[in-house]
């Protein structure tokens, strides 16, 4: 098997932080918190990480279709 075809699966956290931006909007600060990230800016950074992830934006791609 080739390492670079391997697909990263979504932790459930970032499944459901791309669910609540595409569902409501908002600010990723507001959707890291109310999906269980961290409060306050540490939140923010590592659902920004996440959100900067190929596999996570391929994702948000396919539910914004």
């Amino acid at each position: 098997m080739d390492i670079t075809k391997t697909e990263r699966k979504l932790t459930k956290r970032q499944t459901a932080l791309v669910d609540y931006l595409v569902a409501n909007g908002g600010t990723v600060k507001d959707a890291a918190h109310a999906v269980g990230y961290a409060d306050g800016e540490s939140g923010r950074v590592s659902a920004s990480k996440a959100l900067g992830q190929s596999h996570v934006q391929a994702y948000m791609m396919e539910k914004m279709r």
